[in-house]
C-alpha cells in the first residue's frame, strides 16, 4: 500500500487549504480539505464549494486536460504539515496535473488557444461550466504544451441546456478570448 506525505501547502485561506501530496511509490495528488476557519459557517461553505468540484469533476471523468477524482483512503487520512489528520468528510483528493499556470509560462505553443477553445468546449458538451476562467492561476500549460484546467469549485453542472447554462458557457469562452488577446500578437 502506498504511503502518502503532505510535500507543501500550495494554498490556504478562510475556506481550508490545497495540499500536494507525493506518495512512495512517486505519484502526487493534490487534495482539497475543507476545513473553514474561525469565521462562523465558513466550513459549511467551504464543503459546499468542495461538493460542487466533486460533482463537475465526476462529470468530467477521462476528459483529457482536466483532473480525475481519487480515492485513496491512505491519502486522505496523511497527517498535514500540522501533524493532524483531516476528517474524512472534510477531504477531496483528485489527481495532480504537472504544468505551469498561465501567467507564469516561459513559452506558449502556437495553438494553445486553439486547444482551450476545444477543451472549454468538450467541458460544455458535458453540461460543466467552469465559472472561474478569468483567473489565469486556473489555466495550466502542461509539460506537453497542451492546456489543463483546474479549481473547478465554483463550476456548474448543468442537466438542461437553458439560459443560465448558455450564459455561463459564454462568460467561459469570453475570458478565454481575453487571455488570447492578452497572450498573443495577433489576438
Amino acid at each position: 500500500m502506498e504511503e502518502w506525505q503532505v510535500q507543501e501547502t500550495l494554498k490556504e485561506d478562510s475556506f481550508g487549504r490545497v495540499e500536494r501530496l507525493e506518495g512512495s511509490q512517486g505519484g502526487a495528488l493534490l487534495r482539497r480539505v475543507a476545513c473553514g476557519a474561525r469565521i462562523p459557517g465558513s466550513g459549511i461553505v467551504a464543503r459546499l464549494l468542495m461538493r460542487r468540484e466533486r460533482l463537475a469533476l465526476e462529470a468530467l471523468r477521462g476528459q483529457v486536460g482536466t483532473p480525475s477524482v481519487v480515492e485513496d483512503e491512505a491519502a486522505q487520512r496523511a497527517p498535514s504539515a500540522s501533524g493532524r489528520a483531516p476528517r474524512p468528510r472534510d477531504v477531496l483528493l483528485r489527481s495532480w496535473l504537472a504544468g505551469e499556470p498561465l501567467h507564469l509560462a516561459t513559452s506558449l505553443p502556437e495553438d494553445y488557444f486553439d486547444h482551450l477553445d476545444a477543451l472549454v468546449d468538450a467541458l460544455h458538451a458535458r453540461g460543466v461550466c467552469h465559472n472561474d476562467l478569468h483567473k489565469e492561476q486556473n489555466l495550466l500549460v502542461g509539460e506537453d504544451g497542451f492546456p489543463h484546467l483546474i479549481d473547478f469549485q465554483l463550476a456548474s453542472v448543468h442537466r438542461r441546456r437553458g439560459r443560465g447554462f448558455r450564459m455561463r458557457c459564454r462568460e467561459d469562452l469570453r475570458h478565454v478570448q481575453k487571455h488570447r488577446r492578452r497572450y498573443t500578437r495577433d489576438g
